[in-house]
């Protein structure tokens, strides 16, 4: 039986060589997250911009037109007695509002775009729950629009019951999908890292 080493001292570096090694390693690792960071907020920002495009857009083009007669009523929406068409204004109003929420937290965030990797470990925390919110906001924004939609769509689709009925179904039945779908694949990325 040979004589086994437990520490092999030509792979041995000297300790100020192991800590700035260290320490650009963990200096590239910030960077990295950095990164990471600020592409995702890049592409919320993207998302949020065209939510907010869309639902300020569909604010003045009302589902199922204006009153274009002369008179006290001109300008208003044909559809304003439906239930749906409230349901619209209303979901339509809070996609628009979360959608600008998520857009001026994106400005909080342009602060620490260029600095993340010098701060300290609670300011990037600090960081972390504002991009969390961020990703919070827009998610609500697009469950709102998706009601929006449904709700839009059968406001105008009323004649014909069962044609906006099956697609206010549908889409919510693949909006509902798409978040079980989603929730599996997030459970099992963090079972398989643990």
């Amino acid at each position: 039986m040979g004589t086994r080493c437990i520490h092999d001292k030509t792979n041995a570096l000297p300790t100020k060589l192991n800590k700035s090694w260290l320490n650009e390693k963990q200096s590239k690792e910030k960077e990295k997250q950095s990164d990471r960071h600020f592409v995702i907020v890049d592409s919320l920002v993207v998302v949020a911009a065209l939510i907010a495009t869309a639902s300020f857009a569909a604010a003045f083009t009302m589902p199922g037109g204006l009153e274009s007669s002369d008179g006290s009523k001109k300008g208003t929406p044909f559809l304003l007695r439906e239930p749906a068409f409230r349901v619209f204004v209303v979901t339509n109003a809070i996609a628009f509002s979360y959608s600008c929420c998520a857009l001026l937290r994106y400005i909080e965030l342009l602060l620490y775009r260029n600095r993340y990797d010098e701060l300290s470990l609670d300011e990037q925390e600090h960081v972390d729950r504002k991009v969390e919110t961020m990703y919070l906001l827009t998610t609500l924004a697009l469950v709102a629009m998706t009601f929006a939609f449904v709700a839009g769509v059968y406001v105008v689709l009323t004649p014909s019951p069962a044609l906006a009925f099956s697609v206010g179904v549908m889409t919510l039945f693949l909006r509902g999908i798409y978040h079980i779908i989603s929730w599996e694949t997030a459970w099992a990325l963090a079972s398989n890292s643990n």
